[in-house]
């Protein structure tokens, strides 16, 4: 299925991280607009990954899907490094701050998440990250939101532009170096000669 956009989700397949509500997202996204492809690939494994095999094992043709269940994080690196991914979805119903959300957008890679936990202050259209969906949201609106991240004007999202400000580690290590020095050499008293 060459030119299909791709979608990839990366956590346990468990009741919290809900699995199944992006697999039934991305058979949304198809059935909007039937002659495009769509290619889901999953990174994870867990106790509903059986339920999730036989629930995409009945998708219509056009969607591809490929769980490719527990797998080293060197194989998940190598795949985002190969810009095969269009776009990382998360569609849990709590988290803290996903590092799998964060990874996403060091590779560049926009974001579909949930408004829950730590996400919102990671994703977000004015952070040019991607867009937040609310978490009880339908698969229906999940669909409508995959296709707008998907079909934005080049420059909508710039990921790994708020990665390289905010999170990596050369860049915030200076500032934070220079915020324990300053804090270090603490405020001068009226008294204190320099």
């Amino acid at each position: 299925m060459h030119g299909a956009p791709t979608i990839v989700s990366c956590s346990a397949v468990s009741e919290v991280k809900r699995v199944d509500r992006i697999a039934e997202a991305v058979r949304e996204l198809h059935a909007v607009d039937p002659s495009r492809p769509v290619r889901w690939v999953h990174f994870g494994d867990g106790p509903l990954m059986p339920q999730l095999r036989e629930h995409v094992g009945a998708f219509p043709e056009g969607i591809e899907v490929d769980l490719r269940g527990q797998v080293p994080n060197s194989e998940i690196a190598a795949f985002y490094e190969s810009g095969e991914v269009d776009l990382f979805v998360n569609l849990s119903a709590s988290e803290g701050v996903p590092v799998s959300i964060m990874e996403a957008i060091a590779y560049d890679v926009p974001v579909v998440a949930t408004a829950v936990g730590g996400t919102p202050e990671i994703v977000g259209s004015a952070l040019r990250t991607g867009e937040l969906v609310e978490a009880e949201a339908s698969s229906g609106t999940v669909a409508a939101t995959l296709a707008s991240v998907l079909d934005a004007a080049p420059g909508t999202y710039a990921p790994r532009e708020r990665w390289e400000s905010e999170y990596d580690a050369e860049r915030t290590g200076a500032r934070a170096a220079e915020l324990v020095s300053s804090l270090a050499s603490g405020p001068r008293r009226e008294h204190e000669r320099p």
